[in-house]
């Protein structure tokens, strides 16, 4: 989670400083580094983004543990 929050901080400083390109990249690793540690606790690792992707929604969105909204903000984000 501490990768999540230092890229959602950097997030914040690209978009305050008129870098929208950077701050869209920032809020992607912000959410993938969030979502590997929440899968993490659980003893579900991936090497893929596409893979912590598909466990975000079978893991936690289809078992009501996040709402379907946060796992649909989370597939707005560009693949990296």
């Amino acid at each position: 989670m501490a990768k999540a929050e230092t890229s959602l901080a950097a997030a914040r400083r690209d978009y305050a400083a008129g870098d929208m390109a950077l701050a869209i990249n920032r809020i992607y690793y912000a959410c993938f580094y969030a979502a590997s540690a929440a899968l993490l606790s659980e003893n579900r690792q991936f090497s893929k983004h596409a893979g912590v992707r598909a466990a975000v929604h079978q893991y936690l969105v289809n078992t009501h543990r996040i709402s379907v909204q946060w796992g649909q903000f989370y597939d707005q984000t560009p693949d990296i």
